[in-house]
């Protein structure tokens, strides 16, 4: 666990008595393990700790442990980029109903998962742009693990991912096993992104699994598929087709992905320190300045050092989430 911490001699050199940021205490910002999450969580951390003065612990937040972290949190936590699709949407329901979780804002305006493929292969065959006519040609994505059959490549295994459950029933679901099919799941996030930036490197055909907004997806030119069918609907996505023990009763069809919904979470704990609260109803990074700072984790930046750049970069943006006293503390300590 990582500790970000102001001093008390620090909190009164930027002149904070009486103000909201005296009234903070300790928080946990939830850091899921994708570069997006982990730059918001950063930047979170950064101006709640030296613009607001709280004691801020950063904790691993993947999105199926969000709900068991709030349930647990001794003080208030707060998850900068939460896709609540990815969890159980009853339990989620619950959790809002019964308190331990709420809604407070939206970490950028928009986002989405999809079934890409890669530029060349795009160009290469214009006429194969919905996720049926692309399932018809396993043999143009060749597999280096099965022979005879196509690569088909879905979320990362084993850290925590929703994404991990939805693509392993959607390859059910869409029969790609007896399409010819092998679900290629890699192994780590970096391996994912290595296996998309060597397809683009190599002007070679890829087929799988990513969402939006990242640099991964901007930069090595992915091309969405249409569906071309309806969403399945939301009980049915959460009892089966993003369930990690789909029930026996499931009966998978074709479905389009769920529509994503990413918010920002916190315990309603948070609003005991009203700085805080008000920050993260304001918070939301622009679309362009996330994609930015996620090119450059790309680039080897770390997430913490890509917030920074982002807070040096984008003042006029970050500064209107906050009052002008609380600003200047954050500039102050970059």
């Amino acid at each position: 666990m990582k500790k970000v911490l102001l001093g008390a001699a620090s909190i009164a050199s930027f002149g904070f008595a009486g103000s909201a940021a005296a009234q903070c205490g300790e928080i946990s910002v939830g850091a899921p393990n994708w570069s997006t999450a982990e730059i918001v969580a950063e930047v979170d951390a950064f101006i709640l700790a030296n613009g607001l003065g709280c004691t801020v612990s950063m904790v691993p937040a993947p999105t199926t442990q969000v709900l068991p972290l709030a349930q647990g949190a001794s003080v208030p936590l707060l998850v900068g980029e939460f896709w609540s699709n990815g969890v159980d949407a009853e339990e989620l329901d619950d959790a809002l109903e019964d308190g331990i979780l709420e809604v407070v804002g939206k970490p950028f305006p928009e986002a989405g998962e999809f079934w890409y493929v890669s530029p060349a292969f795009a160009a290469a065959y214009p006429e194969l742009d919905t996720v049926e006519e692309v399932l018809s040609r396993p043999d143009l994505f060749p597999s280096s693990t099965v022979e005879g059959t196509g690569a088909f490549f879905g979320c990362p295994i084993g850290i925590g991912w929703g994404c991990e459950h939805s693509n392993r029933n959607l390859y059910v679901a869409w029969g790609l096993e007896d399409r010819g099919w092998t679900l290629e799941n890699p192994g780590s996030f970096e391996g994912m992104n290595s296996i998309i930036i060597d397809a683009y490197n190599t002007d070679s055909n890829w087929v799988g699994y990513y969402w939006t907004p990242t640099a991964v997806a901007i930069n090595n030119e992915l091309v969405a598929l249409d569906w071309d069918r309806e969403f399945v609907g939301n009980d049915a996505w959460s009892e089966c087709y993003s369930a990690s023990e789909p029930e026996a009763d499931c009966e998978f069809v074709e479905t389009a992905y769920t529509p994503s919904t990413v918010v920002s979470a916190a315990t309603p704990s948070l609003s005991d320190y009203p700085g805080a609260y008000a920050y993260a109803q304001a918070r939301m990074m622009s679309m362009p300045a996330l994609g930015a700072a996620d090119e450059k984790v790309g680039g080897g930046m770390t997430a913490a050092e890509a917030a920074e750049w982002y807070l040096e970069t984008y003042d006029d943006e970050w500064s209107a989430w906050v009052d002008a006293d609380t600003a200047d503390a954050v500039r102050s300590a970059l």
